[in-house]
């Protein structure tokens, strides 16, 4: 994988702070909260004068980002004070795991095939729900709420995809690869893999892999003999794509990858047919943080990277603050758990979360030590015998184009959705900012006459071009 700007890596030092007992719903308690962890448990005064000249950043869902940003507008609206109790201080930080989950969650929404309560299109192989059924795993993956069941069922149908229209390839245009029954033997492509003596021809494979994956998706209106199911499988991959290398940059910490994929997470949020209006309008309100000219580059890095942690220091270590703390939260469940008797589960946590961390390692240790687990280990299966095996179902019927082919369910093209739907939703986002906009020489009309590219298979470097009277600086 190329790199843009991968962070070396080092080690992530955390500390845990004391629970308080406030329910995160209202602005009321989130300024309760806040005021909490700053002036009572870390000891800071509100006269300080860092917080005139310094910021803090605060990481969140997306729920916990709008609370801090409602309090801020309401200190702004309110307060005549400098310093702390404007809030100004405070830069709310996206969470990435959260952005991970939420284009999870509209990745099987457009591709899943049906709803709970439609009749499953078994005949269907370019739904995410043959492909369940397929893998074993369409119990676990009907809701899309199990988020480590609808990554793994995303990235292994993205991979048998892949391979099928490989092996469509080979067989087309290799005369090595001498296959006469439809379905492939793995072997005979790891022999054949294994007897090239230079990357020449598989090269060429890549190449026309590529090209049929990322061509142009069509409609009926520009394809009177559109093949429905080659058009979901395009779409699938086009959609998965930025999901995959967020989720890899973000585990090397390459904050120049982090942004491209976020660019393009932001456009397929914009899509209306995606139903995510809420992370539409927050993706453009942090790409202009993280990713334009309103803040210095340096200091848009040191916002995202204070979006990752790395406790183990290795170079492929690192992974979001809000999962971090989903992992703390986990051990704090599982220490509930491990009561047995009557207790009081507040005085519990009350008495115990800050040990968390500490315990866990602990109990690793003891658990390395001794060469056994509480819980007991259990081996996973090989992933790759059954991507093999759903992309010789693939190859040769689904993912060969064929005339006139109709399924009941269409996957919406959600890049051209959201290139349509992204010129008014930065206009309104600038308008509620109160920013001056130009619209015709900015956006141009943003009404019905918008001429928008049918497809952008690469989102450009920089979606945004606000200018501002100064930029954001600690």
């Amino acid at each position: 994988m190329p790199t843009i700007h991968c962070i070396p890596p080092q080690q992530t030092q955390s500390y845990p702070l004391k629970a308080v007992f406030k329910s995160e719903s209202t602005t009321e308690n989130t300024q309760f909260i806040i005021d909490n962890l700053y002036l009572g448990q870390l000891g800071l005064k509100e006269d300080y004068a860092e917080f005139k000249d310094e910021a803090r950043i605060v990481v969140g869902d997306l729920k916990t980002l709008n609370l801090i940003l409602a309090l801020k507008k309401l200190r702004e609206d309110t307060t005549e004070d400098i310093g702390y109790h404007t809030y100004k201080w405070i830069i709310p930080n996206l969470g990435l795991f959260h952005l991970r989950m939420n284009m999870l969650q509209l990745i099987h929404g457009a591709h899943w095939g049906s709803s709970e309560t439609d009749p499953p299109q078994w005949d269907d192989a370019s739904t995410l729900q043959w492909h369940a059924d397929k893998l074993g795993n369409s119990r676990s993956t009907r809701s899309g709420k199990e988020v480590q069941a609808v990554d793994q069922l995303v990235r292994h149908s993205h991979h048998a995809r892949v391979i099928a229209v490989m092996v469509d390839v080979l067989k087309e245009k290799i005369p090595s690869f001498d296959v006469k029954t439809r379905e492939v033997d793995r072997r005979v492509m790891e022999k054949w893999l294994g007897d090239q003596e230079d990357s020449a021809a598989f090269d060429i494979v890549i190449d026309h892999v590529r090209d049929r994956l990322f061509e142009t998706p069509s409609d009926i209106d520009t394809d009177p003999e559109l093949d429905d199911e080659w058009q979901n499988h395009i779409r699938f991959i086009q959609h998965v794509r930025p999901y995959l290398l967020l989720k890899w940059s973000i585990q090397h910490a390459d904050l120049g990858l982090i942004r491209q994929a976020m660019r393009e997470c932001c456009i397929l949020f914009q899509a209306p047919s995606g139903g995510k209006g809420n992370y539409a309008r927050e993706m453009i309100r942090y790409l202009q943080l993280v990713d334009s000219n309103t803040v210095k580059p340096d200091v848009a890095d040191y916002i995202l990277l204070n979006a990752l942690v790395n406790p183990s220091g290795r170079a492929d270590g690192w992974y979001p603050m809000d999962q971090h703390l989903e992992f703390i939260n986990l051990d704090i469940r599982n220490g509930l758990t491990d009561r047995r008797s009557s207790y009081d589960k507040g005085e519990w946590i009350r008495d115990n979360v800050l040990n968390i961390p500490f315990m866990r390692e602990l109990k690793r240790g003891i658990e390395a030590a001794f060469g056994t687990t509480q819980g007991g280990q259990h081996r996973k299966k090989a992933a790759y015998e059954d991507i093999w095996h759903v992309a010789n179902q693939l190859q040769s019927v689904s993912t060969q184009k064929t005339r006139n082919r109709v399924v009941a369910h269409t996957a919406p093209d959600l890049y051209l959705e959201g290139l349509k739907a992204f010129p008014d939703n930065v206009f309104k986002h600038n308008d509620r900012q109160r920013r001056a906009w130009d619209v015709e020489e900015s956006i141009g009309d943003t009404g019905a006459g918008t001429q928008t590219p049918d497809y952008m298979p690469d989102i450009p470097l920089g979606l945004f071009d606000w200018e501002e009277e100064e930029q954001i600086g600690i």
